[in-house]
């Protein structure tokens, strides 16, 4: 596997298939990202076809197929106040309920609790500073702690 890194902290790969698989074949993909102590993000899954471009002089054949079989979290919780000093109030999309982290700058879990949309979280124990909310399947928050 080929790795370029680009400005922005973009990166692109690229592979090269085994010899002798036949056209048709699929090949499905999928990359973890990970950034320092938090979980892995998972990419989408993609699936590419092999096929054989045309040869005709003067033609450019560019033809990828792909297929995304699993979509990438965007449901969003949301704490407020923030920043906040004793207590958060937890809003989750369609009232939902969810185990929810408040974890440190480098990762490590401080907290945890199921909580049920519009519950209150205690946070009088941490130190100010950032914080994350995070939960699964839910994109993570910031919280800020203030004195």
């Amino acid at each position: 596997m080929n790795f370029q890194q680009l400005p922005d902290f973009i990166a692109f790969y690229s592979i090269r298939p085994k010899a002798g698989l036949s056209l048709g074949t699929r090949l499905e993909n999928f990359v973890d990202i990970y950034f320092d102590y938090n979980d892995p993000v998972r990419t989408n899954t993609t699936v590419n076809t092999l096929w054989v471009p045309t040869l005709d002089p003067g033609i450019v054949d560019t033809v990828f197929v792909t297929e995304v079989k699993q979509k990438l979290a965007v449901k969003t919780l949301t704490n407020r106040p923030n920043p906040a000093q004793d207590v958060i109030t937890i809003q989750l999309p369609e009232g939902n309920t969810a185990q929810v982290e408040i974890a440190d700058l480098q990762g490590r879990i401080l907290q945890s609790s199921k909580v049920v949309s519009g519950q209150v979280i205690s946070i009088g124990d941490l130190k100010p500073g950032v914080y994350f909310l995070k939960t699964e399947g839910y994109k993570a928050e910031r919280l800020v702690v203030k004195p």
